[in-house]
């Protein structure tokens, strides 16, 4: 009687759920980066203006 699952299958089995697994999480962080990067941008436009704001002043 043949084994149901074989370890030639298990191997393949647990190939295809890493690569599952990679490629959901690859979505995952290019849908999270922009944020972080426009939250970045954010940061430094708003120091730019304080220090032109306060340069103005003096």
């Amino acid at each position: 009687m043949r084994k149901h699952l074989s370890e030639k299958n298990v191997v393949a089995l647990l190939f295809i759920l890493v690569l599952i697994t990679f490629s959901v999480a690859r979505e995952d962080s290019r849908k999270k980066l922009p944020g972080v990067y426009s939250g970045l941008i954010h940061k430094n436009l708003q120091s730019q203006l304080i220090n032109q704001v306060q340069n103005y002043k003096k």
